[in-house]
Protein backbone atom coordinates (compact mmCIF):
# COMPACT_ATOMS: atom_id res chain seq x y z
CA UNK A 1 0.00 0.00 0.00
CA UNK A 2 1.42 3.54 -0.83
CA UNK A 3 0.68 6.19 1.90
CA UNK A 4 0.03 10.05 0.45
CA UNK A 5 0.51 12.65 3.25
CA UNK A 6 -0.95 15.66 2.77
CA UNK A 7 0.51 18.72 4.82
CA UNK A 8 -0.34 22.33 5.15
CA UNK A 9 2.26 24.94 5.88
CA UNK A 10 2.44 25.96 9.84
CA UNK A 11 1.47 29.19 10.65
CA UNK A 12 3.48 32.23 8.98
CA UNK A 13 3.98 35.52 9.89
CA UNK A 14 2.72 38.91 9.01
CA UNK A 15 5.07 40.94 11.06
CA UNK A 16 6.58 42.27 8.03
CA UNK A 17 4.25 43.97 5.76
CA UNK A 18 7.27 44.69 2.99
CA UNK A 19 7.47 41.22 2.44
CA UNK A 20 5.75 39.05 -0.89
CA UNK A 21 3.07 36.47 -0.09
CA UNK A 22 6.15 34.14 -1.11
CA UNK A 23 8.16 35.25 1.33
CA UNK A 24 6.44 35.15 4.63
CA UNK A 25 8.22 33.14 7.09
CA UNK A 26 6.59 31.64 9.74
CA UNK A 27 5.63 32.64 12.39
CA UNK A 28 6.63 31.92 16.47
CA UNK A 29 3.56 29.20 16.73
CA UNK A 30 4.38 27.72 13.21
CA UNK A 31 7.87 27.48 14.37
CA UNK A 32 6.71 25.53 17.36
CA UNK A 33 4.13 23.45 15.41
CA UNK A 34 6.02 22.05 11.95
CA UNK A 35 8.47 19.73 14.57
CA UNK A 36 6.08 18.86 16.27
CA UNK A 37 4.31 17.57 13.53
CA UNK A 38 7.13 15.71 11.96
CA UNK A 39 7.69 13.80 15.20
CA UNK A 40 3.98 13.06 15.10
CA UNK A 41 4.45 11.30 12.14
CA UNK A 42 7.79 9.31 13.40
CA UNK A 43 5.90 8.39 16.20
CA UNK A 44 3.29 6.99 13.56
CA UNK A 45 5.80 5.65 11.63
CA UNK A 46 4.89 7.50 8.79
CA UNK A 47 7.96 9.58 7.73
CA UNK A 48 7.88 9.83 4.34
CA UNK A 49 10.10 8.35 1.27
CA UNK A 50 9.82 11.70 -0.60
CA UNK A 51 8.85 15.28 0.54
CA UNK A 52 7.76 17.67 -2.16
CA UNK A 53 7.30 21.01 -0.91
CA UNK A 54 5.84 24.91 -2.53
CA UNK A 55 8.98 27.36 -2.85
CA UNK A 56 6.83 29.59 -0.66
CA UNK A 57 9.06 30.53 2.25
CA UNK A 58 6.52 29.15 4.73
CA UNK A 59 6.15 26.03 3.27
CA UNK A 60 9.62 25.22 2.50
CA UNK A 61 10.67 25.74 6.05
CA UNK A 62 7.91 23.90 6.78
CA UNK A 63 8.94 20.87 5.37
CA UNK A 64 12.52 20.94 6.47
CA UNK A 65 11.51 21.24 10.12
CA UNK A 66 9.01 18.44 9.69
CA UNK A 67 11.51 16.48 7.73
CA UNK A 68 14.25 16.92 10.51
CA UNK A 69 12.18 16.45 13.30
CA UNK A 70 10.49 13.29 11.63
CA UNK A 71 14.59 11.56 11.05
CA UNK A 72 13.57 11.74 6.70
CA UNK A 73 16.48 10.42 4.88
CA UNK A 74 14.72 10.97 1.58
CA UNK A 75 14.43 13.34 -1.33
CA UNK A 76 13.08 16.75 -0.69
CA UNK A 77 12.21 18.80 -3.70
CA UNK A 78 11.01 22.15 -4.04
CA UNK A 79 8.51 22.98 -6.60
CA UNK A 80 6.43 27.02 -7.30
CA UNK A 81 3.69 23.81 -8.95
CA UNK A 82 2.57 23.59 -5.30
CA UNK A 83 2.45 27.40 -4.45
CA UNK A 84 -1.31 28.43 -4.23
CA UNK A 85 -2.32 25.18 -6.63
CA UNK A 86 -6.15 23.87 -6.90
CA UNK A 87 -6.13 19.81 -6.12
CA UNK A 88 -5.84 19.10 -10.04
CA UNK A 89 -2.66 20.76 -9.57
CA UNK A 90 -1.69 18.61 -6.66
CA UNK A 91 -2.00 15.66 -8.04
CA UNK A 92 -0.20 16.73 -11.40
CA UNK A 93 3.08 17.30 -8.84
CA UNK A 94 2.50 13.79 -7.25
CA UNK A 95 2.04 12.11 -10.88
CA UNK A 96 5.24 13.91 -12.49
CA UNK A 97 7.49 13.95 -8.83
CA UNK A 98 7.03 10.54 -7.81
CA UNK A 99 7.97 7.34 -8.57
CA UNK A 100 8.54 4.28 -6.61
CA UNK A 101 8.66 5.90 -3.17
CA UNK A 102 5.61 3.62 -1.21
CA UNK A 103 4.94 7.31 1.40
CA UNK A 104 5.44 10.73 -0.49
CA UNK A 105 4.16 13.86 1.80
CA UNK A 106 2.87 17.03 -0.14
CA UNK A 107 3.51 20.51 1.20
CA UNK A 108 1.45 23.22 0.35
CA UNK A 109 -1.31 25.96 0.84
CA UNK A 110 -5.49 26.19 1.34
CA UNK A 111 -7.72 26.42 -0.18
CA UNK A 112 -5.81 23.58 -2.76
CA UNK A 113 -4.80 21.46 0.38
CA UNK A 114 -8.02 21.28 2.27
CA UNK A 115 -9.91 20.66 -1.28
CA UNK A 116 -8.19 17.62 -1.72
CA UNK A 117 -7.86 16.49 1.43
CA UNK A 118 -11.57 16.41 1.60
CA UNK A 119 -12.19 15.13 -1.81
CA UNK A 120 -9.87 12.08 -0.90
CA UNK A 121 -11.42 11.60 2.93
CA UNK A 122 -15.25 12.03 1.21
CA UNK A 123 -16.16 14.09 3.53
CA UNK A 124 -15.38 18.17 4.01
CA UNK A 125 -12.08 18.36 6.70
CA UNK A 126 -10.91 21.40 8.20
CA UNK A 127 -7.33 21.94 7.22
CA UNK A 128 -5.59 24.92 9.58
CA UNK A 129 -1.58 25.24 9.22
CA UNK A 130 0.39 22.67 10.01
CA UNK A 131 -2.14 20.08 9.84
CA UNK A 132 -1.23 16.57 8.32
CA UNK A 133 -3.76 14.78 6.20
CA UNK A 134 -2.65 10.89 5.79
CA UNK A 135 -4.42 7.98 3.20
CA UNK A 136 -3.86 5.24 2.20
CA UNK A 137 -4.17 4.37 -1.54
CA UNK A 138 -4.39 0.99 -3.62
CA UNK A 139 -2.39 2.49 -7.12
CA UNK A 140 0.30 0.62 -8.05
CA UNK A 141 1.56 3.93 -9.61
CA UNK A 142 1.84 7.61 -8.38
CA UNK A 143 2.13 8.34 -12.05
CA UNK A 144 -1.28 7.87 -12.99
CA UNK A 145 -2.53 8.28 -9.61
CA UNK A 146 -6.41 10.68 -9.41
CA UNK A 147 -9.01 11.51 -7.75
CA UNK A 148 -10.97 8.19 -8.74
CA UNK A 149 -8.68 6.32 -7.35
CA UNK A 150 -9.39 3.89 -4.02
CA UNK A 151 -8.12 5.93 -1.00
CA UNK A 152 -8.19 5.35 2.85
CA UNK A 153 -8.24 7.72 5.66
CA UNK A 154 -5.53 7.13 7.91
CA UNK A 155 -5.90 10.37 10.11
CA UNK A 156 -6.32 13.88 10.05
CA UNK A 157 -4.06 15.48 12.63
CA UNK A 158 -4.06 19.45 13.97
CA UNK A 159 -1.66 20.74 15.95
CA UNK A 160 -4.28 21.82 18.36
CA UNK A 161 -5.21 18.64 18.91
CA UNK A 162 -2.61 16.56 19.73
Amino acid sequence: MRKLLLLRHAKSSWEDQSLSDHDRPLSGRGQRDAPRMGALLAEKELVPDLIVTSTACRARTTAHAVAESAGFQGRLLETESLYHSSPGQILSVLNHEASDELCVMLVGHNPGMEMLASNLAGSYQVFPTATIGAFECDSMDWGSFDLGDPVRLIGIWRPKEI
